[in-house]
Order: C-alpha cells, then structure tokens, then sequence
C-alpha cells in the first residue's frame, strides 16, 4: 500500500469509528441488576421526577396506541403494553386525568430504533414510571414515601429483567432555591444504586426550560459522579411556565435514549474480558478532549472551511439528510475521482450529532465488503465553553477476517486524526487569542 493510499484510508477511517453525548466514560462493564430467573433480553428503566417527567403534553390519537415491544409496569405488579400516558401506574401520582405524555413515549422509540434493538427482536423494554408533579428534590431523598415507592417497585420489576438505567426529571420545584441541588442529587444517585444494588447504574437527569441556576446544576453532574449524564432542554419549547409541548416531549425523550445508549456503549467498549469480545465486536469507541468551543469542533467536522483546515486539502460537505461528506487527500486530484472518499450523512443534530455511512472508497481500498457494512455516530459534548469532548462510536464490525484487518489498521489512524484535529483546533484558538 503506497503512502498515499494509507493518507487516504486513514482519513476515511475517521468515520468507520464512531461517538459520545453529555456522558462520563466508565471503565468496566456494567452490572445490571437481575432477579434469579430473570429475562436479560428485558431492559427495565426508572423513570421519576416531577410533573414533566408525570406528562403534561397533550396526546394526540395517534399517540393513544400500544409502543410495540415497550411495556410499563402495572399495579399489580405486572408488564402490560405501554401506551399513553405512561405514568397511569405511579403509586405516588396525582389525579389519572392530570397524566398526559411524558419523556418516556419518545424514549421509547428512540430506543426501539437503536441498533441492539435493530439487531435483536427478542429484547423489549420494561418501563417503571413513578412521577409525580410539583415535588421537589427533598421529597425524593432516602427514606421518603417517594424514594421508597421508586425502590420498592423497580425492585419487584427487576426480578424479571435486567435493571439498565434511570430517567431523572426535576427542578422546577427548586429553581427558587437552586443552591446544593447537585449535591442532592448526587445523594440520590448514591443511595439509588446502594438500595438496588446496582453500583454502576446509569443515571440520566433532563434540564428544565426555564431555570439556568438549576439547569447549570445538572450540568455538572456527570463531572461529579462516574456513569451519569445530563440532557439539555435547549431548543425545546413550553406549553405554559413550566411543560413542554408535544414536539418538545418527545424529543426531550429522543435526548434520554441518545444519553442513555453513550452510557452503555461506553460501558462495553471498556470491557475487555475475552469471553466478550464476539459479543461487543460490532462497535469501536474513540473519545477526546479538544481544547475549543462545541461551535467550532462542529464547524471542524460539518463545513467545507472546517474539513479542508484539518482532514484534506480538498473537501466539500452537503449538510443535509441524504448529503455527501467528500474528502482528497490528493492535492492534484479533484473531488469525484479514484482518490475521493465519500460518506452519506444518515442523520443529525446541530452540535451535538454527526452519524455517517461510508458509501465511496479510494481506488484499492482493500475493506470495502467491510466497511459497507459499518457506520459511525460523532458525539459533540461541551465540557466548558472552551472544550468540547468527542466520542466516535463506529458500529457494524463482525468477526470477518476482513473487519478485524480494518479494525487493527483504523485504531492507530483513528488516534493521529484525533492529535491532528486538535492541533489544528487549538493552534487556531491560541492564535486568536494573540
């Protein structure tokens, strides 16, 4: 392979890894709770908090249907299919006409297209919704009506599945009072994971709308607790002072299951008992720290400035869904010829977003059969408001020989694309900064 070539494959290889969002990276697996017996291919999630968490958007009829293979968890102890509004089974919740949509809809199908779901048909979701409107964190603390209802039901539900997560949404009761809220929640979280017995569970805490204090709060928690992240509410809108809207709803829900799933990709990238190896073959994970704004590490990544300033001297990019990522690290060629690498964008969301599909190959590259079956999340986090962390999460290795080969040429590569952006990103701010 010439040096030309494996300039090439190397950029290309920058989208065969993959990404992360508002997440703390873990360094083992995770250890979900089981009950003896129970279904692993059953992914049970807690979801408390206040009154969005309980749902007060609005519910359309076309929203009053089952969520295939989503399930809550009911009075009697049972999984019954989940539909509208989720939070009917809450021992603690107001009056059932009050319930209305919650995150957990749009959780719920989000989920449902994430690529284990994809992969297995067997696995399903249990859902233990347990909000109740106007409630403030104290309310929650340890040995209170609500924390004990929380525990006592995801404990029954847990003999029956593989306990993966926690959905947190509140603030609105604090937002006056906003001071020690991280440290509360915190303690939530600690106690949570001690009465569940789940160490390393995942926690996931939503903004507010309105409540910079509080939301500032959140924000910081997955810099003080490991397996934890936070979602933004930022772009969403309200309904009244305090609820989000339908759209809003949902999405905030989209958010919960983008977080929750960095958390648990993260969690199996880091496992590296040999007996898991064939089972977590089909992603690899790559995570940095580039000392520059979210607005600037997109802008490296998503416009045709941006990839010419660090990948290749020719590029162009179509920002769209279904657009072309195009790339020549051919000074002399131009884009569109035997040297040109291309990628389709499958989906994104303005700095916080990237997914890729490599669908043009450099004349020669010896993975193509590979790579037409992989794909590459990019996750853009902002850890201040001078340094993003990017996680690459790329997605659809086997156990080929092919695979393998690209994996072991792609990791080295991955890592001196990685050093080139930052250079690249932070040699541009210390200049402006002259």
């Amino acid at each position: 392979m010439t040096r030309t070539a494996r300039r090439l494959f190397a950029c290309l290889s920058c989208w065969a890894v993959g990404a992360t969002l508002f997440v703390t990276p873990l360094f083992a697996q995770e250890t979900p709770a089981k009950g003896d017996g129970a279904d692993p291919n059953r992914h049970i999630y807690l979801l408390i908090g206040q009154s969005n968490m309980a749902g007060r958007a609005p519910i359309s009829e076309a929203e009053e249907g089952v969520v295939p293979r989503c399930f809550l968890f009911n009075a009697e102890g049972e999984w019954e299919p989940a539909r509208n509004p989720f939070n009917r089974y809450s021992t603690i919740r107001k009056g059932l006409g009050m319930q209305k949509m919650n995150p957990g809809y749009g959780f719920a199908q989000a989920m449902l297209e994430q690529a284990p779901f994809k992969r297995n048909e067997a696995l399903t979701l249990g859902l233990v919704v347990n909000a109740k409107g106007g409630t403030r964190i104290e309310q929650w603390a340890k040995g209170t009506e609500f924390y004990n209802e929380a525990v006592r039901r995801t404990k029954a539900a847990a003999k029956t599945g593989a306990l993966k997560g926690v959905l947190w949404h509140q603030g609105e009761g604090n937002s006056g009072q906003p001071a020690g809220y991280l440290d509360k929640l915190n303690a939530l979280i600690a106690n949570l994971r001690e009465d569940l017995d789940a160490p390393d569970l995942p926690f996931i805490a939503g903004q507010i709308r309105e409540g910079e204090a509080i939301n500032d709060e959140i924000a910081r928690l997955p810099q003080t607790t490991p397996h934890t992240g936070f979602v933004s509410s930022k772009g969403l809108t309200l309904m009244d002072k305090a609820h989000f809207d339908a759209p809003s709803m949902k999405r905030l829900g989209e958010r919960y299951a983008q977080a929750i799933s960095k958390l648990h990709v993260t969690a199996d990238a880091a496992q590296d008992d040999g007996d898991a190896v064939s089972e977590l073959n089909d992603r690899e994970v790559l995570e940095a720290e580039v000392n520059a704004s979210v607005e600037d590490v997109w802008a490296a990544f998503t416009t045709t400035d941006g990839l010419k300033s660090w990948v290749a001297p020719l590029a162009d990019i179509d920002l769209r869904v279904g657009g072309k990522w195009r790339a020549n690290y051919n000074e002399d060629g131009e884009l569109g010829d035997a040297t040109t690498i291309e990628n389709t964008i499958l989906s994104y969301d303005p700095e916080r977003m990237l997914s890729l599909k490599a669908t043009g190959f450099p004349e020669g590259f010896p993975f193509a059969d590979a790579a037409e079956k992989s794909w590459s999340v990019l996750y853009f986090t902002p850890v201040t408001e001078s340094k993003t962390k990017i996680t690459v999460v790329g997605l659809g290795y086997d156990d080929t020989e092919q695979s393998r080969k690209m994996r072991a040429y792609f990791r080295p590569a991955n890592q001196h694309l990685m050093t080139q952006l930052k250079a690249t990103l932070e040699g541009a701010a210390a200049e402006q900064a002259e």
